[in-house]
């Protein structure tokens, strides 16, 4: 079974203090996929840059998307 709610250290690795990192690193990443990037190698490259851990990463990746991108996500939800 999944837990789909937050974990016990959510608070901390979301923090507001984190928010600037969280940030760029979706920017960069959504940059980096409008260039054609594989999602993985992008996602290594803007973790290690702004010192994500793993659940940072996840949620990096489910934030980011290639310009135009997320018009198509959202329509995608209906």
């Amino acid at each position: 079974m999944r837990n789909r709610g937050p974990q016990p250290n959510d608070d901390k690795l979301f923090a507001e203090r984190h928010h600037a990192a969280l940030r760029a690193a979706t920017d960069d990443l959504s940059w980096l996929l409008a260039r054609a990037y594989g999602v993985d190698s992008a996602l290594q490259l803007v973790g290690n840059r702004n010192r994500l851990n793993k659940r940072q990463r996840q949620a990096v990746a489910r934030m980011a998307a290639a310009p135009g991108k997320g018009a198509a996500r959202i329509s995608a939800g209906r």
